[in-house]
Order: structure tokens, then C-alpha cells, then sequence
């Protein structure tokens, strides 16, 4: 059956592992007490992925509730991973617990959202799933099973439900009235149209009313706000599971009958009694459990035969599991292995992350003498072959597991070398946003092109001439206003920079004069960089091979798939060492993104063709993490690594010293040490550079020197803006990365109310788990208060602090005993908002949070979560402390920040802009705060055309002059800040398509377009057709409608004119020297339609085509 290379269908296998698990005789009699539900079972002897197959084998083969302990959250999120993956279905359910537990922390926790999702989908499906939680899961009261029931609102098309009885049963199940529903928790009500944002819900529903009657339900899309489908009802569970009056816990929502499996059921008590310790008298024990009703039995599942105290075993079996092997690159280990089970008679699995794998694993063993066969189409549990024959299938179990009482062997991806495949982690949306990353709210300092820096003070709608427009007020100096029409909005850019910027005076000469400094500082730099870059190019250098055995080891031991990002970054470094002329790459990406990872293979790439390499970095902390990583990175390999700083021995610096010179090192990671006089290369071939804009004007210069001869690979970790990007290319090779890792978890924010129990909570958990966590008070001089506070509050905490007052030297020292655990909690200010790589440090508490900018904010909050364990951070402001107004402001939009919401855009934004500073030099950063980021780009990109010869038309806009209506009413559109986003994006159209699609998309959120509205799309049409026609101006004269045509135009005016004659007299020409075309509309009609009419016609006239196409052609 199946020789060769012939497939085995899956319809001729016989058995597979999960039915045939509990008819071996180890087994049986586990078995048979579970059937007779023996209150206390254990099975030991097994390790995690064996666990696993056996939990998800008792899911298939039983059908009642199971929920399964484990110690810690990370040790949970693993298993839920191994389950569906050797189930190959969705068989179990992760169930995190809240960790705001403190009442009047004045947040909601996000995790609220996960546990109604994970509570409606248990619910919903036939076959339970598995729930997976950690133990701490069970000091948590929830609301009792009859009250989650009762609290959901429903509805469906035909339903008669009065609007305002609706929103009020949503304020009773917790959900808050919004402008915008664009997160779980909120719902808003525009007119007969009412969206809600279901916690928990993948998206938000849009319920359109015709008076009481729901006429449509549909699924929108938070980001865009735009309706995805048409569904036929609505269902809203409780904004949350908190209880009001009275509780009940996870198991009482499971149903009866419940299966309590506990891994390693030592530690979980171990973690029970602390997690009670914290929790104080609240929630329910494992012991407890054990004399509840609901529980009918308790299988404790353990790699040793140890029961926890006081449990009353009834029955113990061994399933003796073991670890493969590692068979990374070691062909003759693989098939010796595979050559002694196959010749013992032992059912040998291969099992292949995709179809693909599974035909070269199959095709690599026949090549080493096996007999293989493989499987196709197989779905459930592995398959299982008869003793003495190996199969490949294809079937996503990662690590796999030996049993040699069943001798049965399942081999996983991961045990014969194939990229670890990560976890998907869930990230912001992609796909237009309607809250732009520029949107205005009053107070904000903007810059206009013309009139320079101004303070915006909302919208007014004004009728000037007998037409109704909204305008931006602008504030400047003197009290001055300016009123700026909506179809100039383009010419409008909040101002980044600066905290309160002084505004310009209106009609003054000082923002021409800033303009035309600015315009020639950026034609220099652009001058600069164009020399710079022929110059290098004209040097000669070394071209690298990339092909030596160093270089695949190196690409072999990354145990990742890279990022798209990541990918091209590097093939772009590699081509670029390939040239026989010096590199000079910039790489920007945030913390963690995968930079180092770029900087390790160009160094493997350097010394695998026989030079050094020297890694520069601003900071001794910097320079002992880089050691660390590149150390582990190259361990077993023939690569010299050395360490030059500061807390180095003078005998250690010395035999650096010569190991450079002799060419005994290969690598050599430092400080500005290696720029001294008396370090000498034998032969320098790369030079990698981190955070160079940290260093000197002095240490600048040598680098200066060192460019010229060898290759020069810069990391950064500030983001830069895209369009900065664009804007540079052809002058500065970079690359950007701007994808996380996949296996990256996001990091929990909070918005929360400071109390000693959330920091008592915080950092007792951290700690419990093994990790460490930042405490930032950002007032040296209350530090010592703050150090006694903390001590008193967790007294078996190592507390170091860290500051910018101390001196360098015991700065350095206090992060480097941080670094190597020898603190488990380090009081710090902001200093640790760049450069710090500390995977271990996983919480973050920021007191006083409304105090701090959203861009600093998000930096900070970037030194957790760098690794691939859950990291929390809690932003915490003073508990009844009397907000200004502003702080208020910075509080909401903190909130924002926690969902990833407009405010995050924001930061965003503002910390690119400054990061653009740090690329570009303080000089060009100070002219970029002068004149706002907009107008430097468009400056840089006329300087960059400019200098390189290129032929440049400015853009044309066509302005629309017409007394006609058309504004955005705010009886249609409440929101200030919706409204001059809407402007934007009308003004930012550039194809009828958009202005038809933002069209549909208000119709969708607002309802039926009011007749001012369509107007004003009627106007963004003509604007389009005038841009493509060359017309300066569309405006009016008595009754007349007057185009005026660009000078390329208008010597074709007269054939334009006979080209017309379908319009007889109302189309005429007049006017010397500049002619005009006269349009007079007939009586008793709209105007705008029959300008749009005559418009269309001109772009058919063959003369104006005809001139077109020549001016093209030019």
C-alpha cells in the first residue's frame, strides 16, 4: 500500500493516536476511572507535549466540561498553542484573568473583552473546548451564570424597539455613550442610526431605524467606520463579568460534570498560595474545588509521581514520555534513531508543518536507504502507522514526544529543523484610518503655508456673499484671527515640535524670512548628501562574498522567520557589501524589531571573508547586551568576540588592544573607547554604529574619517515618517522595519488611578513569575520617599535605583547589576526611555502619567514586552486629584493609547517627527520645528529634485468660487474633529472614485446626505475636473460662470470654443490680454450639475487634448 512515493489516502488509514490511546494497557485503567469518576487521578512521567496529546485525546474521546490549571499565564498561552495544534482544530480556550482587581482604579481592563469573547464561544458551541487558565483565575468572582444570561441585548430586522428604551438597556449592561464606537464598551447615536461596539466582538454593529422598526443591522469596520455586510440580528453580552451583588467563579459558568486537569499540580499550589496571599479572602482554592458539587474529579497530570498536600489519590499511572532528540543539521543522529525504531518495530510519525515539507522530509529520509511513506489529506489527531513502518504527514505538531511503553515515536517540525513557526499575535488594523494621524482639536498649533505657526480655535460656519462654508479659525499673534476656508485646508499641518510655540503675526515678514532660510538650509543639505553619496560611490572598497560556510551556520541558528521587513532589509545589506564600493546604510525600526539580528549576519558576512568587524555603541549597558547577544548568537562557532569598556581590566583592554592588531579578534564591541588613538585594526572591514545621533560632535568627526575606507552599517531605533523616506531616497540608503515580530506579544496598557494595591499586585506578580519591573518616578529629589514607599509596600524586593544625577560612572554600574538580576525592581526617571534591551523586565508603572507627553509615553512603555512573555504597563495619575483641563485632555487621550486608538496615531506621528530630527541633523531638526514637518518635506523634495536636475511642475489646484451652500451641518455631523477629517480626505482627493467612496461612507455612518452636503461633493467634482483641465479659477460674474485657463491653455481657447458648439451662446470668450470662458446657465436649473456638464464636454474637446499632450510630451 502505497510504496515509493505514492500518498497513502487518508481514507486507508486505520487509526490515529487519539482513538487508540486509551485502548493500550498503560492506559485502560486511567480510563476506566474516569468512566467511574474516581474523585482523584494522577498520570506522571510525562513531559509537556505528551501532556498534551493525552489531554487533547480526552477532549475527542469524552464529551464533558474540562478546564485545565496551569501555574503560570505564559505556561496557559503554550498549551492552548499545543492543543489545537495536535488536535488540529480550535479544541481549547484560553481564559486570562483581570488583573485590574482593586476597586475605583478608574479603568476598564481589556482583559474584560477577552473573557465575555471566551464566555460566548464556550457557550455557543456543542463540543466544549478545553478551558485553559492559570490558577489565579480562581480568586476572580464573576457575575453568576443566570445574570451573564439575562444581561445580553438582542434585536433583529423587523423588531419594534424604541430608541431610547435601546440605549438605555446598554448603559444598564455597562456599555458608555460615545461620539464614535471604534472600541469594545462604547455605542453612539446619530439620528435613526445607532452603532455599538460589543465588548468582546471582532466588529461593531451598525442598527439603522425607520422610526422604532430596525431596518438593517450590519457589521462595520471600527478603523474606517465603514459598513462590511448585512447580518440579520444583534447580540450584546455584558460589558463586563464583574459582579454586582452576587459572585460566582470560572467552574460554576463550565457546567456540571466538570474535569479539573492540573500540570504540574505542585506548582500550581505553590502559585495557588500566593496568588491567595494577594487576593486576600476572595476566590476559590484547588481544594475547594475538590468539595464543590459541580467537580466530579480532579486529574493531575505530572512529570513525578508526587500528589499535592492533601489530595486522596485513587489512582496513579506511569506514561514514561520522552524529549526527541535534537536533530538539528546531525543527518547521521536522524537516521541511526529512525534505522533503531524502525528495526524494533516502533510506529515512527513524522509530522510536517506543510505539504510541501512533508514531500522533502519524505524524499531527504528515502536518500539516507528508509522506507517512508507519506500521508495525504489527513485531518484530527496524528495518524498512526503500524509498528516497524515510518510515515510522513503533514500536520502542525511542533516539538514531538517518545513513548516507549507504547513504543511509538511522533517527530515535529521543530525536532528536525524546521523554522519555529510563531504565534499570531493580534495588531493594530491595516487599512485607511479615518482618524488622521494630522486630525485638529482646539487649542492645537498648527502652521500654514502662508501665515506660518497659528493656534487652531475650532470651526465656524459663516455666510459670506450668500454662501454658507465652515471655516478654520486660526489664533495669531495680537489676538488676530484667521478665517481659513475648508478647500485650503491642505494648507493646514499640526505643528509638531515645541510644548507652546510663539505664533507669527499675520501679514508679517518674519515667517517669509523663516521660509526662505529654511528653503536654503535644505538645498545645501540636499547638496551635501548628493556629494556625499557620488563621492562614495567613486570610492573604491571591498566586495564582499556571501557565501562562506560562517555566513549559512550564522542563517541556520536564527530560529524565526524573518519579517517582510526584516527580509528586505537585509538582502539589501548584502547586496550592498557585495559592491566594490563602502556601504553607508542607515537602518530604522523600533526597539526589538530585528535590527540586531541584520547587524549579526553582516558581521558574519564580514569575518567569514576574513575581516573584523567593530560594533560602537553610546552606552556601557548597550555594549554588555550587544556582548551578551553576539556571544550566544556566535557560541561554538571560530569567531573571536571582545568586549572594549570601561569596567574592563586594564590587562583585558590589552589583550584586546593586540588581539586587533594581529587580527586574533574578529569582533570587537565597544564604547567611544574604540575610537581612541591607540586602537589599531589589522584589518577593519565593517564598522556597525547604534544610535549614533548619542554621540559626540568630536566622536562624529573620526567616524567621519573611518567612512571613507570601510563598510558602515548605522541602527536606529527612532521611527522616521515614510514620507521622510521617500523624500531621501537616492541621497541615503535606508531600510526600514517597521513589522513586529510575530511572535510578540502586545503590551497590556492601563489607564489607572494610583493605590498601593495595584503596586503591591503589579510587582508581587512580576515577581512571582521570575521577571522584573520598572517603577518610574520622574522628581529626583522625592526618589528616597519613593525607594522607603516601595520597600514598605514589598518588602522581599531588591529595589535599585537610576537617575540622571548620578554620575556616569554609577549610572552605568546601577543598570548593569539591573541587567544581571541582581535588583528586581529598579526606581528610575525617564532615563530608561532609549536603549535599553532588558527582555527580562516585563512590568512597567509610570506614576504621575498625565503629566507626560504621548510620544515619551509610548517610548517608555517600548523597554517591556521585549520578549515573548506577556508584559504589562500601568499608567497611573493621582487618586481625586483636581485635573486642569489639559491634563484631562492628556488623560483621555492616554486612554486612547491603551487601545491602540487615535491618540496612539498621534504619539506615533509626533515621535517620527522627532525622530526625523535625529536623521537629519540638529541643524535641519531646529529648521524642521520653524516651519512644521509638511512644509520641510515638500521643501526637500523641490531642494532634492532640484540639485539632481529634474524637471519639476508644481502641483495645480483648482479654486472654486462659486456662492453656492455647501458645508458639513452640525445637526448632520456633531463632532469638530470627524468634521475637519472629513475635509481633509475631500480635499485630499485626487479621483472621483474617492470623492463616490467618502460619499457612500457618509451616507453609511451619518445616513442621507442633507443638499448642502451633496453640494459641497458636487464642488470637490468640478475642483477634479478643473485640475485636469488646467483651470486656475471656476467662479462667477453677475449671472455669468467664468474658467479661467492656465497660460499653457490659452492660445487654444478659440479651437476650444468651436470644439462647444453643441452649447450654441451660452459658451462664449471674452477678455484681453488673458481671455476668459463665459458660461451662462439657464433659468429655473441647479447650477452646479450644468457647470459639472459643461466640464465633462471640455475634456473631450481634441484641441485642448491635442495641447495637453504636447505640454506632457514637454
Amino acid at each position: 500500500m502505497g510504496r515509493g512515493d505514492e500518498p497513502i489516502p487518508s481514507s486507508a488509514v486505520r487509526d490515529d493516536l487519539f482513538r487508540s490511546l486509551f485502548r493500550w494497557p498503560s492506559l485502560q485503567g486511567l480510563w476506566q476511572g474516569l468512566q467511574k469518576r474516581q474523585r482523584e487521578l494522577l498520570v506522571h512521567g510525562l513531559n509537556l507535549s505528551g501532556a498534551a496529546a493525552l489531554v487533547a485525546a480526552l477532549r475527542t474521546s469524552m464529551d464533558r466540561p474540562m478546564l485545565l490549571l496551569t501555574a503560570e499565564e505564559e505556561e496557559g498561552e503554550i498549551w492552548a498553542d499545543l492543543l489545537n495544534r495536535w488536535a488540529q482544530e480550535e479544541v481549547a480556550l484560553l481564559w486570562r484573568p483581570r488583573l485590574l482587581l482593586s476597586a475605583g482604579q478608574g479603568s476598564v481592563d481589556p482583559r474584560q473583552g477577552e473573557q465575555v469573547r471566551a464566555l460566548a464561544r464556550y457557550h455557543l458551541v456543542e463540543k466544549k473546548p478545553v478551558v485553559v487558565a492559570p490558577v489565579a483565575a480562581l480568586t476572580q468572582p464573576l457575575l453568576p451564570p443566570d445574570t451573564w444570561r439575562d444581561g445580553w441585548v438582542r434585536g433583529e430586522m423587523g423588531d419594534e424597539i424604541p430608541l431610547d428604551r435601546l440605549a438605555d438597556r446598554l448603559v444598564a449592561a455597562g456599555y458608555e455613550p460615545s461620539d464614535l464606537a471604534d472600541r469594545p464598551g462604547l455605542f453612539a447615536r446619530r439620528g435613526g442610526i445607532l452603532d455599538i461596539f460589543p465588548v468582546g466582538a471582532e466588529a461593531p454593529y451598525r442598527v439603522e431605524f425607520f422610526g422604532d422598526t430596525v431596518e438593517s443591522v450590519r457589521l462595520f469596520d471600527p478603523e474606517t467606520q465603514r459598513s462590511r455586510e448585512e447580518v440579520w440580528s444583534f447580540e450584546v453580552p455584558p460589558a463586563s463579568l464583574e459582579p454586582r451583588e452576587e459572585r460566582a467563579f470560572l467552574p460554576d459558568h463550565l457546567g456540571p460534570d466538570l474535569l479539573l486537569l492540573v500540570w504540574d499540580p505542585l506548582r500550581v499550589e505553590e502559585r495557588a498560595q500566593k496568588q491567595g496571599e494577594m487576593a486576600g479572602a476572595e476566590g476559590i482554592k484547588v481544594e475547594d474545588l475538590r468539595r464543590r458539587g459541580s467537580l466530579a474529579q480532579i486529574l493531575y497530570l505530572t512529570s513525578l509521581p508526587r500528589p499535592p498536600r492533601g489530595a486522596q489519590v485513587e489512582g496513579f499511572w506511569a506514561l514514561e514520555t520522552q524529549t526527541v532528540p535534537p536533530f538539528l543539521g546531525q543527518e547521521e543522529l536522524l537516521k541511526e534513531e529512525l534505522s533503531r525504531w524502525q528495526k524494533g518495530k516502533w510506529r515512527v510519525l513524522l509530522c510536517a508543518p506543510d505539504g510541501e515539507r512533508a514531500v522533502h522530509w519524505q524524499e531527504r529520509l528515502q536518500a539516507m536507504g528508509l522506507d517512508v511513506l507519506r500521508v495525504e489529506g489527513w485531518t484530527g489527531g496524528p495518524p498512526l502507522p503500524p509498528p516497524g513502518e515510518i510515515w510522513v504527514v503533514q500536520h502542525p505538531v511542533p516539538q514531538g514526544v517518545v513513548w516507549p511503553s507504547l513504543r511509538t515515536v511522533i517527530l515535529g517540525q521543530e525536532d528536525l529543523g524546521a523554522r519555529r513557526s510563531p504565534k499570531r499575535v493580534s495588531l493594530a488594523r491595516e487599512g485607511s484610518s479615518i482618524t488622521s494621524a494630522d486630525q485638529l482639536s482646539v487649542g492645537d498649533y498648527v502652521v500654514h503655508a502662508h501665515h506660518g505657526i497659528g493656534q487652531y480655535m475650532g470651526i465656524l460656519t459663516l455666510d459670506i456673499q450668500g454662501a454658507e462654508r465652515d471655516y478654520l479659525v486660526l489664533r495669531y499673534e495680537g489676538q488676530d484671527r484667521l478665517y481659513v476656508p475648508m478647500d485650503q485646508i491642505h494648507l493646514i499641518d499640526r505643528y509638531v515640535g515645541e510644548e507652546s510655540p510663539r505664533v507669527h503675526r499675520l501679514g508679517g515678514a518674519e515667517w517669509r524670512r523663516v521660509k526662505a532660510r529654511a528653503k536654503e538650509e535644505v538645498r545645501e543639505m540636499a547638496l551635501e548628501l548628493l556629494h556625499l553619496y557620488a563621492a562614495r560611490e567613486a570610492t573604491p572598497g571591498h566586495a564582499f562574498r556571501g557565501d562562506s560556510e560562517l555566513l549559512q551556520a550564522c542563517l541556520a541558528r536564527f530560529p524565526y522567520e524573518d519579517t517582510p521587513d526584516q527580509r528586505k532589509a537585509w538582502e539589501e545589506v548584502r547586496a550592498d557589501m557585495a559592491r566594490p564600493r563602502p556601504m553607508d546604510r542607515l537602518i530604522c525600526g523600533d526597539v526589538g524589531f530585528g535590527k540586531t539580528e541584520i547587524a549579526i549576519r553582516a558581521a558574519c558576512l564580514a569575518v567569514g571573508d576574513g575581516y573584523q568587524v567593530a560594533l560602537l555603541v553610546p552606552t556601557t549597558i548597550l555594549a554588555e547586551q550587544h556582548f551578551m547577544t553576539f556571544t550566544q548568537r556566535f557560541a561554538g562557532l571560530p569567531v573571536e568576540i571582545r568586549l572594549l569598556n570601561r569596567f574592563r581590566t586594564p590587562q583585558e583592554i590589552a589583550d584586546t588592544l593586540k588581539g586587533l592588531r594581529t587580527g586574533q579578534v574578529d569582533i570587537v564591541i565597544g564604547t567611544h573607547r574604540l575610537l581612541q588613538d591607540d586602537v589599531a585594526f589589522h584589518n577593519l572591514g565593517l564598522l556597525i554604529i547604534d544610535e549614533e545621533q548619542r554621540f559626540g560632535v568630536a566622536h562624529k568627526e573620526r567616524l567621519k574619517k573611518l567612512r571613507h575606507s570601510v563598510d558602515v552599517l548605522t541602527l536606529t531605533a527612532t521611527p522616521i515618517p515614510r514620507t521622510l523616506h521617500m523624500a531621501l531616497s537616492g541621497l541615503r540608503d535606508m531600510s526600514l522595519i517597521e513589522t513586529p515580530p510575530e511572535n510578540r506579544y502586545p503590551v497590556e496598557t492601563y489607564v489607572v488611578e494610583h493605590s498601593d494595591r495595584l503596586v503591591q499586585e503589579a510587582i508581587r506578580r512580576e515577581l512571582a513569575r521570575g521577571g522584573q519591573v520598572f517603577y518610574l518616578h520622574n522628581r529626583v529629589q522625592t526618589m528616597p520617599r519613593v525607594y522607603q514607599y516601595l520597600r514598605r509596600l514589598v518588602p522581599e524586593a531588591r529595589i535599585g535605583m537610576a537617575h540622571g544625577q548620578m554620575a556616569d560612572r554609577e549610572l552605568e554600574e546601577a543598570m548593569v547589576d539591573f541587567l544581571h538580576r541582581r535588583y528586581d525592581v529598579l526606581l528610575c526617571t525617564s532615563i530608561i526611555e532609549s536603549g535599553l534591551d532588558l527582555p527580562n523586565v516585563n512590568t512597567l508603572i509610570v506614576e504621575d502619567a498625565d503629566t507626560m507627553g504621548l510620544a515619551q509615553l509610548h517610548q517608555i512603555r517600548g523597554r517591556v514586552g521585549r520578549s515573548d512573555r506577556i508584559a504589562f504597563a500601568y499608567f497611573t495619575y493621582r487618586p481625586q486629584k483636581i485635573l486642569t483641563e489639559a491634563a484631562e485632555k492628556r488623560l483621555k487621550a492616554l486612554e486612547d493609547f491603551a487601545y491602540l486608538g487615535a491618540g496612539f496615531r498621534v504619539a506615533m506621528r509626533d515621535l517620527e517627527i522627532r525622530g526625523a530630527g535625529n536623521i537629519l541633523g540638529a541643524q535641519q531638526h531646529g529648521t524642521l520645528l520653524q516651519i512644521g514637518y509638511q512644509s520641510y518635506v515638500r521643501l526637500l523634495e523641490e531642494a532634492v529634485r532640484e540639485v539632481r536636475g529634474e524637471r519639476w511642475v508644481p502641483e495645480m489646484r483648482t479654486a472654486i468660487e462659486l456662492p453656492v451652500p455647501a458645508y458639513l451641518p452640525e445637526s448632520y455631523i456633531p463632532s469638530a474633529r470627524a468634521k475637519v477629517d472629513i475635509y481633509r480626505r475631500l480635499q485630499g482627493a485626487t479621483r472621483f472614485e474617492e470623492l463616490e467612496d467618502l460619499r457612500q461612507e457618509l451616507q453609511d455612518r451619518f445616513g442621507e446626505l442633507p443638499p448642502v452636503v451633496e453640494d459641497l461633493f458636487a464642488l470637490e467634482r468640478l475642483r477634479l475636473y478643473g485640475t485636469r483641465l488646467h483651470l486656475l479659477s471656476i467662479g462667477q460674474e453677475g449671472r455669468q460662470v467664468r474658467l479661467q485657463f492656465s497660460a499653457y491653455l490659452e492660445g487654444v481657447l478659440p479651437e476650444v470654443l468651436t470644439g462647444l458648439s453643441s452649447w450654441g451662446r451660452q459658451v462664449t470668450l471674452r477678455g484681453r490680454p488673458r481671455p476668459f470662458l463665459y458660461f451662462t446657465p439657464k433659468d429655473g436649473e441647479p447650477l452646479l450639475p450644468q457647470v459639472e456638464a459643461l466640464l465633462k464636454d471640455l475634456l473631450q474637446v481634441p484641441a485642448l487634448l491635442q495641447r495637453k499632450k504636447e505640454l506632457m510630451e514637454a
